[in-house]
Parts: C-alpha cells; structure tokens; sequence
C-alpha cells in the first residue's frame, strides 16, 4: 500500500520532468521504511520526515 503510493509518485515526478536519477535509497526505501514505521506505532499525524526518514 504505501510502497505502491510512493512508487507512483516517483512515476508522476518523473513524468512532470522530475530527476532523471532516482536515488532509491533517499527517495524510495526511506519513505517507505518511515511510513511502515508509523503503520506499526500508530504515530499516523506525523511524516516520515518527522521521524528524520526522508
């Protein structure tokens, strides 16, 4: 679910002339890892920047 969301984001940057580079580390696993996070805890009003994962 929140793999898929970010992975189509992704998509829609790069088609409205996003980075050519995707750093998938920065902008994939991270977000995703932070968003898993926040599933687990239940802290769901925050971002995953707020947890210094993006």
């Amino acid at each position: 679910m929140h793999a898929a969301r970010i992975i189509d984001g992704l998509i829609e940057q790069r088609s409205l002339g996003g980075a050519e580079i995707v750093d998938l580390m920065s902008m994939y696993a991270m977000p995703v890892s932070g968003e898993a996070l926040k599933s687990m805890t239940g802290l769901t009003n925050i971002t995953s920047g707020d947890l210094g994962l993006r």
